[in-house]
């Protein structure tokens, strides 16, 4: 029986309410960015801190001067004006704990990596009142309240000055957002450009990036036209059909078999080639693959008897990995 995955990826998980109309990426690489949910896109990406905290440095300089954090070096753009990061006795947003990046002008902010990443976020706050960056409901604002414009950015990914793809993100006013970006090929720069509002306020925190290639989500389907999938266990002669499905985005036929593995274990294709077959009907050349009875039923040793049970088959193509759900049920 077929299960198609449903997957959120970082660009549906946006937080509910929190992207403005306007939320665009281009189409050259296949990325997902915005604001998103910070937890999940560091589970889903395997991203840690690229900077660490950012340190207490105060005044960086005028605009054009560079600053390396950790394993990111950034520089502010024309025509922001000047920039810090930290200050010594003011704290522009308690939303954003520890020290900030803060920009004179425009918010212009070029992120370079050390080395090639896939994944990249960071921690951002647009306050909704100047000159305070506190929220415009406390008590302490003064009198000399000012309502920022809404602003929303463009950040293009460029690889060795090559552009990869390029999205924008307005955040919600006052709170602690994340903007994070996933992309199939890898990048090493971020350039942050705000492209409406004005010279008021907004706010970078820690920066994050991962290097680990995104995992691309397939549908499978384990002895297809069979409900339930049974397999036995108690001959481990023979061998289990596993359907993968070609889409516009994946094409099955490229499949690396010596890279498949079942429940973490690794599993043989007992012909030792992938068969292409139409399976669903929708014009295109599937993978069937005939997986070694012996391998399958080792690497479901775990699962319960006479029970359908979810199991995930992964593996690599020459230019991505790829993971997909079916289900099974061992009879013995």
């Amino acid at each position: 029986m077929t299960k198609t995955i449903q997957i959120m990826t970082i660009a549906t998980i946006l937080l509910a309410g929190l992207v403005a109309p306007g939320f665009t990426n281009n189409a050259f690489a296949a990325i997902s960015g915005g604001v998103v949910d910070k937890t999940t896109f560091l589970t889903d990406t395997g991203a840690t801190s690229a900077t660490g905290p950012l340190p207490l440095l105060g005044s960086i300089g005028s605009c054009g001067t560079t600053s390396t954090v950790g394993d990111v070096t950034f520089t502010c753009v024309s025509p922001s004006v000047n920039w810090l990061i930290g200050h010594p006795t003011i704290d522009w947003t308690t939303l954003i704990s520890g020290n900030d990046i803060a920009i004179s002008g425009v918010e212009n902010l070029d992120a370079t990596f050390v080395a090639p990443v896939y994944s990249a976020g960071f921690d951002f706050v647009e306050p909704n009142c100047s000159p305070q960056s506190t929220p415009c409901f406390n008590g302490d604002i003064g009198t000399n309240v000012i309502l920022n414009l809404d602003s929303e950015f463009e950040v293009t990914l460029k690889l060795g000055g090559v552009v990869v793809d390029s999205f924008t993100f307005n955040a919600p006013d006052d709170i602690a957002a994340f903007v994070g970006v996933t992309s199939d090929e890898p990048f090493d720069k971020m350039e942050i450009r705000e492209t409406t509002g004005n010279a008021d306020n907004e706010y970078f925190g820690e920066f994050y990036s991962s290097d680990e290639p995104p995992v691309t989500e397939v549908s499978i389907d384990i002895k297809p036209g069979s409900n339930p999938s049974s397999v036995s266990c108690k001959n481990l002669k023979g061998t289990v059909p596993v359907a993968i499905f070609t889409t516009d985005s994946f094409d099955a036929a490229d499949i690396d078999l010596d890279s498949l593995m079942l429940e973490g274990t690794l599993v043989t294709e007992k012909h030792n080639s992938v068969h292409l077959e139409d399976i669903d009907d929708d014009g295109d050349a599937d993978a069937v693959l005939h997986l070694d009875k012996d391998g399958v039923c080792e690497a479901t040793l775990g699962l319960d008897k006479k029970v359908t049970e979810f199991v995930t088959l992964s593996g690599s193509t020459s230019s991505e990995e790829f993971e997909g759900i079916g289900d099974i049920r061992i009879v013995n």
